[in-house]
């Protein structure tokens, strides 16, 4: 299986972005993600994580301040709050989504989807 696309919603700078990635070809099954400092590189990563693996995937994320399981709580929702759009709530919008889907030779498809909601 390969990561066919993310999208993301209110998630840090992307207001609303898709990533769509090839199928792995003649071998050919790395996919290198560039840009210049400040435009997303990280904050994709982080998103896949989450998504991925919800708050135990905290560990995996550098900038986050991670110990005990109380702090790790609290770095969680914390980071969580710090990762919602800056404007999302100015424009009516309470909550982030991150979508990760896969793809299988065979056809197969599995989408993970992973919501947090702000009031």
């Amino acid at each position: 299986m390969y990561i066919s696309s993310i999208h993301l919603r209110d998630w840090k700078a992307y207001s609303d972005a898709s990533f769509n990635f090839p199928p792995p070809l003649n071998g050919k099954n790395v996919v290198l993600i560039g840009g210049k400092n400040g435009f997303g590189k990280t904050s994709l990563l982080e998103a896949i994580i989450l998504c991925l693996f919800g708050r135990f995937g905290m560990p995996l994320i550098g900038r986050a301040t991670v110990g005990d399981s109380e702090k790790m709580e609290f770095s969680y929702n914390d980071f969580l709050e710090r990762a919602l759009h800056g404007h999302a709530l100015q424009q009516g919008r309470s909550s982030s989504s991150v979508t990760v889907s896969f793809e299988g030779v065979n056809e197969e498809k599995i989408m993970i989807q992973r919501k947090w909601y702000f009031t």
